[in-house]
């Protein structure tokens, strides 16, 4: 069974699962930033988040723990259950359920009403428990923001009722398994389908990050100043040397590698250059004022994307020139170049010959796409020779693997 203890600051938590989860495998005595009782405490909490998931090796410089799922049968995310290990005050819950038993009834009531009933009904049997008017006044305004309530003006009064969700989550519960693991916000999901109960689920995933747990609340911010085309006030960290800046920034795009599974904000700096951050890279985050320039902005930036890759940004473009061979019955690999080519182009050179064409910011993002047409490469050229050296070495490693022989020019 899962731990059912709960915590107020979940920014331990996350650094900690940060640790084991995505950066790597640590040792106890590798946590010097914090004291011994402190990483015994939270690695106590995680085991228990994550039971049945965590794992340990011994090695010479000590017991490293790391999670270790199975992907073959695990549908649903983990992580989830230590995102919803958070904690709320007494205070907060009683508010909430006071507020919707009243509302239940379906019709609809001023703040005035609201209050006035909340104190003669419910608070008049709570000795000492009181809620003042700006509190009741931001719980309504949130509920209505979710849409659990609907807020409605008639002239200068406003009133507020349940919202009448005429959606049966019975019916969307594979919907749901899809978002909650896929869905960069997916703990929403997750938490919908809590209400439903374990069921087994058809669904199975053959890339499956979990990382996208760590990130939520980060991308909630970020995409709300989207949205909102706020500037946003972010603490990084430079994880080889724990060093930490503080940037200015203009959101614009989250990119999700469909590779890592990884996360990155594409933002503009205040000098207006184009910047990449890893999203779990960032250790705090606010928004600010609205930018007055972010359409200008952002359809600047969309020209300076258009020769990227994947998220690397550079001001020099690197020429790549790839020779497929297909046979005449094999149109679905010309289907697929011309499906994945992003930012290049394909050309015919002769009946069983296709070239791909690009310029990049950064070649070596494309190694991983170009290693899924080995065997057909009969010609490649690039401006960067380190990607020739890793093409070869791969070549040279998987010729030796399976005694064959096979080369490109």
């Amino acid at each position: 069974m899962a731990y059912s203890e709960l915590i107020k600051n979940f920014d331990h938590i996350r650094e900690y699962l940060r640790d084991f989860f995505v950066y790597g495998f640590h040792t106890r005595d590798e946590f010097s930033a914090k004291s011994g009782r402190s990483y015994d405490n939270e690695r106590r909490r995680i085991e228990n988040y994550l039971d049945g998931w965590v794992s340990f090796r011994q090695t010479p410089t000590g017991k490293t723990l790391f999670i270790s799922p199975e992907g073959s049968r695990v549908t649903h995310n983990p992580l989830y259950r230590a995102f919803k290990a958070k904690s709320f005050t007494s205070r907060d819950i009683t508010l909430h359920f006071m507020i919707l038993d009243f509302l239940s009834d379906g019709k609809s009531y001023s703040f005035q009403e609201i209050e006035n009933v909340l104190y003669d009904r419910y608070l008049a049997h709570y000795e000492g428990l009181f809620f003042d008017e700006s509190t009741l006044r931001k719980k309504l305004k949130e509920y209505a923001s979710l849409g659990l309530l609907v807020m409605e003006k008639e002239g200068r009064k406003v009133t507020y009722h349940i919202s009448k969700d005429e959606i049966r989550l019975e019916d969307c519960r594979d919907l749901l398994r899809f978002a909650s693991e896929e869905n960069l916000l997916g703990v929403i999901g997750s938490c919908m389908e809590d209400r439903l109960g374990e069921e087994e689920s058809p669904l199975l995933f053959r890339n499956h990050s979990f990382m996208n747990m760590l990130d939520s609340e980060t991308a909630a911010v970020i995409l709300g100043a989207i949205r909102e085309k706020r500037w946003l006030k972010i603490r990084k960290v430079n994880h080889r040397d724990g060093s930490e800046k503080l940037l200015s920034t203009i959101p614009w795009k989250v990119y999700v590698s469909l590779r890592s599974g990884r996360n990155y904000l594409l933002a503009g700096t205040s000098p207006g250059n184009l910047v990449s951050i890893r999203i779990d890279y960032i250790r705090s985050i606010s928004a600010g004022d609205q930018a007055a320039d972010y359409d200008e902005l952002a359809a600047r930036w969309k020209e300076t994307v258009s020769p990227m890759w994947g998220v690397v940004i550079r001001r020099r473009l690197e020429h790549i020139s790839m020779d497929i061979h297909v046979e005449p019955d094999e149109n679905f690999i010309v289907r697929r170049l011309e499906r994945e080519k992003r930012c290049g182009k394909v050309t015919r050179i002769d009946e069983k010959t296709f070239r791909f064409e690009a310029d990049v910011m950064d070649s070596l993002e494309m190694v991983p796409w170009i290693r899924t047409f080995f065997g057909r490469i009969t010609r490649l050229s690039a401006d960067n020779p380190r990607l020739l050296r890793w093409i070869h070495q791969d070549l040279k490693e998987m010729s030796s693997l399976y005694e064959v022989n096979h080369d490109i020019q």
